[in-house]
């Protein structure tokens, strides 16, 4: 006699769908960031414990935002890989999503992408009625595991606030926003 097959009763990964189902977890929260993220105005931070649920609460907003002028990339991993390896993907995704144009791929002190790195695409996606491009960052608390954390949060500060903000000219946009969504476990 055969026995039948072994499996795992909780999933390593829950769909879309199934999330919003039976929302547990940070889940819960999943209309209340999808309300931001279709807004455009504002960064975001998502933190739990692991297996939590962020990472499906993220791909639920991915596949669900359904926003013509807010834009975001594909999750970025920022475990186990160098800072400069991060960006390098990031700048990746914008010139694939907003060819052909360029992004600077020089980091100010080896932490983060300089000022105007992303300049000429936040131009390209205004130009499209873009109002802003969200950066999602997945284990985003393995961007922050060494010596030089405060001048790296230092740094992103300045760049959401200032370098990567929203430009608006006689209220149109000019070059849209540069958004961060971070989501990792919090220390």
């Amino acid at each position: 006699m055969a026995m039948p097959e072994l499996r795992d009763p909780i999933p390593q990964n829950v769909e879309p769908e199934d999330m919003l189902r039976c929302r547990l977890g940070v889940e819960r929260r999943y209309d209340a960031l999808l309300s931001i993220l279709r807004q455009g105005t504002s960064s975001f931070f998502v933190y739990g414990p692991r297996r939590f649920g962020k990472t499906s609460l993220l791909r639920g907003v991915q596949k669900f935002i359904d926003a013509g002028d807010v834009v975001l990339l594909n999750r970025v991993a920022a475990n186990q890989r160098p800072l400069a390896s991060l960006w390098d993907e990031v700048a990746k995704q914008f010139e694939a999503k907003f060819t052909p144009r360029k992004v600077y791929r020089d980091l100010e002190d080896g932490l983060l992408p300089v000022a105007p790195a992303y300049d000429s695409v936040r131009d390209e996606a205004a130009d499209r009625g873009i109002r802003a491009i969200y950066v999602l960052v997945d284990e985003a608390q393995a961007m922050f595991a060494h010596s030089r954390r405060v001048q790296l949060a230092e740094r992103l500060k300045e760049r959401m606030e200032d370098s990567w903000a929203v430009v608006k000219r006689d209220g149109k946009v000019q070059r849209a926003a540069m958004l961060l969504g971070f989501v990792g476990q919090g220390r």
